[in-house]
């Protein structure tokens, strides 16, 4: 017989490890299914704006690495610095800022768990690990990422144009890390389509470029290079990641499931920011299937 949970969530990104944390402190019964191992890079620029932080009952000070104070635009050789007027932008590295969420969740999590089915009954969701490990869930977060297995399992006519992007963590040039301290770059337009970005963490900077539409991932990866040498920056290994362009969707949830963050499209269709609205349907997500219990 499968084990059987309140909530089964699939992927432990910020949107699933909050998701879990809304749930369990509610005292749900939680299962988190995570395909890789913990903790794991995720490409991101993790910037982290207020209203986002805002929406959890815990600070982040253990995993801000950075808060950005002024952010420098350039477009075809203009450059305009601006100080931001609000609160400050905090800056984090998704691997650590996912698993601190994760630690604050009452929720059993079994990770280098990659889903292989899911089914949808009246009662309730039946998940299939590769492998064969089956588990039962009176409801469903599918929080796995713009390749949500779960969206397509359960929401195949639910399908989001993907936008392209390549990240890196690269050093700071001679290791100086003060030049670039409390400050994001974005460069504007590198390409058709698109911008690039250096913000800064702890000891390095996160450095990447996205496409809405335009060329491919070795196209953007020499515009990449081009603009961060403007900068002073050397670009090592990178890698890729798909941005789900936002839509309006009929719905993001079934009787049995819901879909949060890049798994139902929730990126800011400008800047392809992501994380604030991964927290939000996260927090949407728990109260629905709570008031729904």
């Amino acid at each position: 017989m499968s084990a059987r949970y309140d909530v089964v969530i699939v992927g432990a990104g910020c949107a699933g490890a909050a998701a879990a944390f809304f749930l369990g402190q509610a005292g749900a019964r939680v299962l988190v299914l995570e395909a890789e191992r913990l903790p794991r890079y995720k490409p991101c620029g993790g910037a982290l704006p207020q209203a986002a932080q805002a929406l959890l009952p815990f600070p982040l000070d253990p995993v801000l690495e950075d808060q950005v104070r002024r952010v420098i635009y350039t477009y075809r050789g203009q450059v305009v610095h601006m100080d931001l007027p609000g609160p400050p932008v905090g800056m984090v590295m998704r691997d650590r800022l996912d698993a601190f969420l994760l630690a604050q969740a009452k929720a059993e999590v079994r990770d280098g768990c990659p889903v292989s089915a899911v089914e949808e009954g009246e009662d309730g969701v039946v998940v299939t690990v590769e492998g064969g490990w089956t588990c039962q869930g009176e409801f469903l977060v599918g929080a796995d990422g713009a390749a949500s297995r779960v969206r397509r399992a359960l929401f195949p006519d639910l399908r989001f144009p993907l936008a392209s992007a390549l990240a890196a963590e690269v050093p700071p040039p001679a290791g100086e890390m003060a030049p670039w301290r409390s400050r994001a770059t974005f460069v504007l337009s590198p390409g058709p389509w698109s911008y690039a970005w250096a913000f800064p963490k702890a000891d390095h900077l996160s450095v990447g470029i996205g496409t809405f539409g335009g060329p491919g991932p070795r196209h953007l990866r020499r515009r990449l290079e081009e603009e961060m040498a403007k900068l002073g920056l050397a670009l090592p290994s990178v890698r890729g990641h798909p941005l789900p362009l936002y839509r309006p969707a009929p719905r993001l949830h079934s009787r049995r499931a819901l879909l949060v963050g890049d798994a139902a499209g929730l990126v800011d269709p400008f800047f392809g920011e992501g994380m604030r609205y991964a927290l939000w349907s996260a927090s949407e997500a728990a109260r629905t299937i709570l008031s729904g219990r």
